[in-house]
């Protein structure tokens, strides 16, 4: 099955949470600082990623409707 736009926007943002929480669960287990910030380096990433999606999405939306 193929995706649409709006689908693969809303697939990606998905994904980006999921890896958001596996940086930020890998830092809480960490046990190390620098590993730990390294981690949290990551989730951070994700986030910025996510919200891009987010904003693609919204702009997608209203230009729609």
């Amino acid at each position: 099955e193929k995706l649409d736009y709006q689908q693969a926007l809303i697939l990606a943002m998905k994904k980006e949470k999921k890896a958001f929480k596996l940086y930020n669960d890998m830092a809480a287990a960490a046990g190390d600082d620098d590993l730990e910030q390294t981690f949290l380096s990551l989730a951070q990433e994700e986030a910025k990623h996510k919200l891009r999606f987010e904003l693609e999405y919204d702009e997608f939306i209203n230009t729609e409707n």
